[in-house]
């Protein structure tokens, strides 16, 4: 028995290792492989899937709590929808993201307004759109986008209403279903009954182009909107605005700085976006 030799097996972690690399080795370009080896993160010796994997972990656990410590530290200070949307596409995050960004905000109220907002907005846009490409006749539009308007945003009839919110039924279902498939967010009374109509309004005409009458809507009627309210419609496209980061940089410093009350500090940093952006911070 002493002379018996058991067989020998290689040792699998370095083979699984190997093969990996060799993986992402294929899936990259030369030269990121080739960065990303010397980076000495030994990222280059994790397969796609573990990659993968670690980037949603960093997104949930790093990226997005950042986010919101920023919010609570006035380091980021957004003011409405849009300059929510451009905090979070300027970290990468997804605007998908906003009910996981709302539960990491409880004790922030005006984050969690704000993305609330947002998400009805986004959610209101897509009936408007649907409803404008149905429309055959150009002449009908406005009457057609008014109607829309009312059904949203309007105060609807008892008969036709939720029994605890003052909206449509279809418009609170749909609601209810896309902000939870879309947002992972279940929308309650409380927070409907907090919104700001006229918030909500500017954003859908800001996302979907309709221009308005300048005038005041009675939002507490069942009719705020008439065909002749709308205007036009103009076109709305995405496009990737060139900006300076040392610029951007220089600018949320000096709201950090306002913000916090220091004046001369919010001077100096604002004089100085104009040499980098080109226009003078306002």
């Amino acid at each position: 028995m002493k002379n018996v030799k058991l067989p020998f097996e290689e040792p699998k972690v370095e083979t699984t290792t190997t093969e990996d690399a060799c993986k992402l080795k294929d899936l990259l370009p030369e030269p990121a492989y080739t960065r990303l080896q010397e980076s000495k993160t030994g990222l280059h010796m994790k397969s796609p899937q573990e990659l993968t994997e670690m980037a949603l972990r960093y997104y949930d656990e790093v990226a997005l709590p950042k986010l919101v410590l920023d919010f609570g530290s006035l380091e980021l200070s957004p003011v409405d929808g849009r300059t929510l949307t451009d905090f979070m596409h300027t970290r990468g995050l997804r605007m998908h993201s906003l009910g996981r960004v709302v539960k990491l905000s409880e004790k922030l109220s005006h984050v969690q307004s704000l993305c609330i907002h947002e998400m009805i907005v986004r959610a209101f846009k897509h009936v408007i759109r649907a409803v404008i490409a149905t429309v055959s006749d150009t002449r009908d539009l406005s009457i057609s986008i008014a109607a829309m308007l009312n059904l949203l945003l309007g105060l609807p009839d008892s008969g036709v209403s939720h029994s605890s919110v003052p909206v449509h039924t279809l418009v609170w279902r749909w609601l209810e279903v896309f902000l939870k498939r879309r947002y992972d967010w279940e929308l309650t009374v409380s927070n409907y009954c907090d919104i700001r109509k006229y918030a909500i309004l500017r954003g859908l005409c800001h996302k979907v182009g309709i221009e308005l009458a300048p005038k005041d809507f009675d939002m507490d009627s069942a009719f705020p909107f008439d065909k002749l309210d709308i205007i036009s419609l103009v076109p709305v496209h995405k496009q990737v605005a060139c900006s300076s980061a040392d610029g951007r940089q220089l600018l949320e410093s000096s709201k950090t700085a306002l913000d916090k009350g220091k004046l001369e500090d919010a001077v100096s940093y604002g004089t100085k976006v104009d040499a980098y952006t080109g226009y003078p911070a306002s």
